[in-house]
């Protein structure tokens, strides 16, 4: 059984990037084009750096590729 301090674990790690590598699939390989965004970093930039990856692509890329939509 998980205890909290592992149930925090995975919010704090697995969640954000979860999310990230999702909402970054989801995105159109035109969007990103257009956004001169490569989708394929940014998928092994969320992946490698837990935290600090998706926090990156929330920050960065994620407002070049909603702005051209």
């Amino acid at each position: 059984m998980l205890r909290l301090p592992e149930i925090l674990l995975i919010a704090v790690y697995v969640a954000p990037t979860v999310w990230a590598v999702s909402d970054i699939l989801r995105i159109t390989a035109e969007t990103w084009a257009d956004s001169e965004q490569n989708q394929v970093l940014w998928t092994v930039i969320v992946l490698i750096i837990p935290v600090l990856g998706p926090l990156l692509y929330f920050f960065i890329a994620r407002p070049k590729l909603i702005e051209p939509a």
